[in-house]
């Protein structure tokens, strides 16, 4: 989550904001990447982003496996972020 607000520039309430009806970037990103990193169940994701229940955490993942066949530099821009959390995790 860290990575993710450095890299967007945001606090922490915009990884837990919801915002119904239009895309949030930083929190999709951060969602996706901890789901692919961690394999986190979705129970727990939804609990660290506040979200109601796992579902919404499916349909958020369901959102980003669709943007990221879309939109390329949605992909490089995860790319960035996973390669920062590698580099952090090499150094500790």
């Amino acid at each position: 989550m860290q990575a993710v607000r450095s890299y967007y520039r945001s606090d922490e309430s915009e990884l837990v904001k919801s915002r119904r009806g239009r895309f949030n970037e930083p929190r999709a990103v951060a969602i996706h990447l901890v789901r692919t990193m961690c394999k986190d169940s979705l129970a727990a994701i939804s609990s660290a982003f506040g979200l109601r229940g796992y579902s919404s955490v499916g349909a958020v993942l369901d959102l980003m496996l669709k943007r990221l066949a879309t939109d390329p530099e949605l992909h490089v821009r995860c790319k960035r972020i996973m390669k920062t959390i590698s580099i952090g995790h090499k150094e500790t």
